[in-house]
């Protein structure tokens, strides 16, 4: 990064090459999803400025007008993984239905899935 902000052409070049590979991969999920507003975060967020006029270029080459006419591109800084975030709240969640949920009998015979941490019915007298 500090390389790309002293100038260095390497360094803005890569950051150019990234930049254009990223508006590519939009361009292919826009085409497929017509997404209207897509969030960019992650470690290279921090060189976005860097990667922008690639990646718009790159929009403008793979994308016919109309799906790239209504495209909101919002960078999010890189304050927290994102991806690590998530990827832990769906473990949880199955964790969660397949290991603390019970299977209690019914009355037809079958099994029903009690919600998980659901409190003890009282004890009959």
């Amino acid at each position: 990064m500090a390389a790309a902000d002293a100038g260095n052409a390497r360094a803005l070049a890569a950051f150019s090459v990234a930049g254009r590979a990223l508006g590519f991969g939009i361009a292919r999920l826009t085409a497929i999803l017509d997404p209207r507003r897509i969030a960019v975060t992650g470690a290279g967020i921090r060189g976005y400025r860097f990667m922008r006029s690639a990646m718009e270029a790159a929009l403008e080459e793979a994308l016919v007008e109309d799906l790239r006419r209504g495209i909101a591109i919002d960078p999010i800084d890189w304050e927290e993984d994102l991806i690590l975030r998530g990827t832990i709240a769906q473990a949880m969640r199955r964790f969660d239905r397949e290991v603390f949920a019970e299977q209690r009998p019914v009355a037809s015979g079958s099994t029903r899935t009690a919600a998980p941490f659901a409190p003890a019915a009282p004890a009959s007298r």
